[in-house]
């Protein structure tokens, strides 16, 4: 879900920047916390039109982005990452909330804890940590389309995508070994073995695990 993803991006952030769970990391995860949960606000605002939901929403992003830069105030300075919280509300207005564009964007959205939190122990803007998170975290939205639809098309897509990202892992010059964990996004796609939805979220927690523990190891 979300959180997992948003908390094992912060996680791989901290990793990285070889910090630990201070309280400046604790501050940097409420303020990301409060952004992310806006959505929830956001959504019901624009479905039903709720003046109070808009309310919400804005005390929310609000709050959460002063609690990130009362706790770093350089954190300014990731202002042109702003352009994909547009474009996730772009995507939600014309394909809606499950539309394929507005899930890879909400992920972009959630991989964004590990940019923020190595630069604010770093003082250093990391696209290529950020690409890696978001690439491997990403895959879990062709992974699910394809346990729901089983069609062709998004078994393809799967396949497409996975070699894809290996490809961009060797021209960054990152281990494309950060990625074993989405073998198991093949084996499901070439076999589509039978798994409970809510099966399939906690192997996703998993792999999830298993990428931050190859990120340790590797330094990426």
């Amino acid at each position: 879900g979300s959180w997992s993803v948003l908390l094992f991006s912060f996680i791989a952030g901290l990793i990285y920047a070889k910090a630990g769970m201070n309280l400046k990391a604790v501050a940097l995860f409420s303020g990301l916390s409060l952004l992310i949960n806006s959505k929830q606000a956001l959504v019901i605002a624009i479905r039903l039109k709720r003046a109070g939901a808009f309310t919400v929403f804005a005390i929310q992003i609000i709050t959460g982005l002063l609690i990130l830069l009362m706790t770093d105030p350089e954190l300014l300075r990731l202002y042109p990452f702003g352009v994909i919280p547009m474009i996730y509300l772009l995507s939600f207005l014309i394909y809606g909330e499950h539309g394929l564009l507005t899930e890879i964007a909400g992920f972009l959205i959630l991989c964004l804890a590990s940019l923020i939190v190595h630069f604010s122990f770093t003082d250093e803007i990391n696209a290529g940590l950020y690409v890696a998170v978001s690439l491997f975290f990403i895959a879990g939205v062709f992974k699910v389309r394809v346990q729901l639809k089983r069609g062709l098309r998004e078994r393809f897509m799967m396949v497409f995508y996975l070699l894809s990202s290996v490809l961009a892992f060797l021209l960054m010059h990152i281990n494309p070994l950060l990625l074993l964990p989405l073998t198991e996004n093949l084996l499901f796609s070439l076999t589509l073995y039978r798994v409970k939805l809510k099966v399939t979220g906690w192997i996703e927690v998993l792999k999830g695990l298993a990428f931050l523990v190859l990120i340790y190891l590797s330094g990426l």
